[in-house]
């Protein structure tokens, strides 16, 4: 972010928290679950990164008055309208991918993800919104 700034004139950065990558479907049967069901280890990483990104944005948003960063945070924990946030729609293999030619679930607009990382057509849907609106306050 601070290259991009001083070496290409870079104002305005939007910036996605990492949060809980740890509770896709893939991370909780691979890793150490926490008390929520996610992967600490993943989610512990992913804290520590956000936590040096803030204090940059922070640093960067008072130093460069004509600079503006934001941060997006899309929280999987909230109310989304998803049935289910832990079962791929699709049947998977060890990796977590679909089974080449396998039938995906039916109700594909009340599921979280898709495989066992990637998340659905309507989980991006979600996440678009919420960027839409952080564009619109960094633009404003």
């Amino acid at each position: 972010m601070i290259t991009l700034h001083d070496n290409y004139g870079a104002r305005k950065f939007l910036l996605f928290k990492l949060r809980s990558i740890g509770c896709n479907p893939y991370a909780r049967a691979t890793y150490t679950r926490d008390g929520r069901g996610c992967a600490r280890q993943l989610n512990d990483a992913a804290l520590l990164f956000d936590r040096k990104l803030e204090s940059e944005v922070e640093r960067l948003n008072e130093n460069e008055l004509s600079s503006k960063a934001k941060f997006v945070v899309v929280n999987s924990e909230t109310n989304t309208g998803f049935t289910d946030a832990d079962t791929p729609c699709c049947p998977t293999v060890q990796n977590f991918t679909c089974v080449p030619n396998g039938i995906p679930c039916s109700n594909r607009d009340e599921v979280r993800f898709y495989d066992g990382i990637h998340g659905t057509e309507n989980t991006n849907r979600f996440t678009a919104g919420i960027v839409r609106q952080a564009v619109r306050s960094l633009l404003d």
